[in-house]
């Protein structure tokens, strides 16, 4: 069985992230031209609500990861709720990860999507870290509401600079997110991966 604490540690290099809550929303409205009350922020979550619909809803599946101690792959059980954010401008990712018997460890992170600038801002729960993405496929996506979108950005592993890409697809019942690296002068390997399906609330009731 793996080190616990390693574990922690592995989680934080996995989600990576931004801002507190509040903060990410009170940006997120910023850049759209308000904050809360404001018509224009209105607006943009109207606009984003369709795209957000897509990934909104309880997953269920794992997350396998890369261990670079051994470079072995590690599988944890893995549930994800999503919700839109109270003023609706950004996606609030809820993780819970089996952590082994009894053992659980929660994570949240906000999702913040531009579909005008093309990009993705990911800000982690406590405001310690931001990453952003350009995103190819958004256009495309937000109209049929599923796809593939393939994020690139900047990142560091290992006290190194490397360049990210994640690879996003949505289907009618499945979610999956894929997270390859890149250092300077190489190829992108596997990082990480989440693969979900929608728990269907209809067939437990």
């Amino acid at each position: 069985m793996y080190n616990r604490s390693k574990f922690f540690v592995l989680l934080f290099v996995v989600i990576g992230g931004v801002l507190t809550f509040g903060r990410a929303e009170n940006t997120t409205a910023r850049q759209h031209g308000g904050g809360g009350g404001n018509s224009s922020g209105h607006d943009v979550a109207a606009n984003l609500q369709p795209t957000h619909a897509a990934f909104a809803g309880e997953w269920q599946g794992q997350l396998e990861y890369r261990d670079y101690s051994n470079n072995k792959r590690v599988k944890l059980p893995t549930l994800l709720d999503v919700s839109a954010s109270p003023d609706g401008a950004s996606l609030v990712f809820r993780y819970t990860y089996d952590d082994g018997p009894g053992k659980t460890v929660k994570s949240v992170e906000i999702v913040s999507i531009d579909l005008a600038g093309n990009k993705f801002v990911f800000v982690s729960e406590g405001g310690k870290d931001r990453t952003e993405y350009k995103v190819d496929g958004l256009g495309e996506f937000s109209e049929k509401h599923r796809g593939t979108l393939l994020l690139t950005g900047a990142g560091v592993e290992n006290d190194q600079p490397v360049e990210v890409r994640k690879t996003i697809t949505v289907a009618d019942k499945t979610l999956t997110v894929l997270k390859e690296t890149k250092p300077a002068g190489g190829a992108f390997s596997f990082r990480n991966q989440y693969t979900f399906t929608r728990v269907d609330k209809t067939a437990s009731e």
